[in-house]
């Protein structure tokens, strides 16, 4: 099946929502939206008289979904707007005579990592959370599962709502080795990570009617995980007085690494160059700012979410400072590929860049009537050219970043090149007689990450650029 949903693929601030209030007030349809957060559905309901929110500010948990499920089988208004959390919950079979309206959610798969060895739980998962535990032709090391589509009991359904994937998700892989057993046919004690990717069956929707709206759409996740299930919708939008392209100064300061969090910290001392700098530079000039959650250092700025999607109180700035990143772990980039296809380039677009896109549109580039400049310093040159893919004013500001010889990578024959150490033949040495120790374990993805923290702690020098080589024989 093919061409199921709609897609709307408009830049920020161009007035998609403007125009669905405008759709819904105009006709006497039903329509349900679905927004990020409650803040959103209440600022897009002030315009729709018709309209009513259900959300955990007015019921607990429990009873949102209860009352949700109520409404939509007995409706007492003509629109309903809830969260992406509620929505992921309800039976498709409940949404089929409603027109819905799902406003920057492109998100539809989730990473997580979750630590415990208790075997009592290990048997609760198996059992009674989970259901239809399959080996994958992928990968030996996965199992891929179901969740349970009843669990019953309190304490079950608590120890549930504990693994929120399991209740917004419908597919799961797992690493096979954390059921493991022994010979007694007790639990592996020695396994206690579990890791888990899930997603969501996006064609359980295939009978509703369901449209899409957002900024970069076609480089969502979301269209990439199956390009054939969307249309596209033409929607009239409003125009720039002048493009971003001659309104966007972009200042960055280093050619050689991409931010990571591995860069933070092996690198904390010319990371702190950077903060410096911009709370010199930008000392008295007011401007908003993000970084990641735990990056303990401030700016003398205005500090806001990493996801800023709907924030509207940011158009009188003219000055932004990005000094985050959203890269995947090594781990979860070899399971996205494995089992949805999709490579970690796409993930940095979507997750990374195009949050930046968002952070950086917040500002007065949402006015778009203005011709007022709009600049933005970013750490890294891939960031700066991800904001300036259309045209834009770009400078690299030279802190001494890109100038240790044999620590920083150089650019080389046009490439940037992510790494020139050379990695010792110490490490080399323990890697080889780490891996004839270990290849033959169920756990080997685990005890590998564990080996390669130590390592990185040890050799300060390095990022997880240099252990790619080590990467390739582990996950080949």
């Amino acid at each position: 099946m093919s061409n199921i949903y709609n897609y709307i693929d408009e830049g920020c601030g161009s007035g998609k929502t403007h125009w669905l209030i405008n759709e819904i007030n105009a006709t006497k349809e039903r329509y349900i939206i679905v927004q990020t957060k409650l803040d959103l559905l209440v600022q897009t309901f002030k315009e729709i008289p018709s309209g009513k929110i259900i959300d955990s500010n007015d019921f607990d948990e429990k009873n949102v979904e209860m009352s949700i499920v109520e409404f939509l089988k007995f409706p007492n208004a003509r629109v309903l707007g809830i969260t992406h959390k509620s929505f992921a919950k309800i039976d498709p079979n409940l949404l089929l005579n409603w027109d819905i309206y799902l406003d920057d959610i492109v998100s539809f798969h989730d990473y997580n990592a979750f630590n415990e060895s208790d075997p009592k739980v290990k048997a609760i998962l198996e059992n009674d959370i989970f259901t239809n535990f399959n080996k994958t032709l992928a990968s030996e090391k996965y199992l891929l599962a179901n969740k349970k589509q009843k669990i019953k009991g309190d304490f079950l359904i608590e120890i549930s709502k504990k693994f929120d994937v399991i209740q917004s998700n419908d597919y799961f892989a797992l690493n096979a080795s954390y059921f493991s057993k022994l010979e007694n046919k007790d639990y592996n004690p020695e396994i206690t990570q579990l890791t888990t990717l899930a997603w969501t069956n996006i064609n359980k929707y295939s009978k509703c009617k369901l449209t899409f709206m957002a900024n970069n759409f076609k480089q969502s996740l979301l269209y990439l995980s199956n390009p054939s299930l969307f249309t596209h919708k033409e929607i009239p939008v409003r125009a720039r007085k002048i493009p971003v392209s001659e309104r966007l100064k972009v200042k960055y300061f280093c050619k050689s690494f991409s931010l990571t969090k591995n860069y933070r910290t092996s690198f904390a001392e010319d990371f702190s160059r950077v903060v410096n700098y911009i709370n010199k530079e930008l000392k008295g000039i007011e401007y908003y700012y993000t970084k990641n959650s735990k990056e303990r250092f401030e700016l003398n700025g205005l500090k806001v979410p990493f996801i800023t999607r709907g924030m509207n109180n940011l158009q009188k700035y003219n000055t932004a400072v990005w000094l985050s990143s959203a890269h995947p772990a090594p781990v979860e980039e070899k399971m996205v590929e494995l089992f949805l296809n999709i490579t970690s380039k796409q993930i940095v677009q979507c997750r990374e860049y195009e949050a930046l896109e968002q952070f950086v549109q917040r500002g007065v580039l949402r006015d778009f009537d203005s011709d007022e400049i709009m600049t933005v310093y970013v750490f890294d040159e891939k960031q700066a050219m991800s904001l300036c893919s259309k045209g834009g004013d770009i400078e690299y500001i030279d802190i001494g970043l890109d100038d240790n010889e044999g620590e920083k990578p150089k650019k080389s024959g046009g490439q940037v090149k992510e790494s020139l150490i050379d990695v010792p033949k110490k490490l080399q040495d323990a890697f080889s007689q780490w891996k004839k120790s270990n290849k033959e374990k169920s756990d080997l993805l685990v005890r590998y990450e564990k080996w390669k923290t130590k390592q990185l702690e040890a050799y300060k020098k390095l990022g997880n650029k240099d252990f790619e080589n080590f990467d390739k024989q582990i996950y080949k």
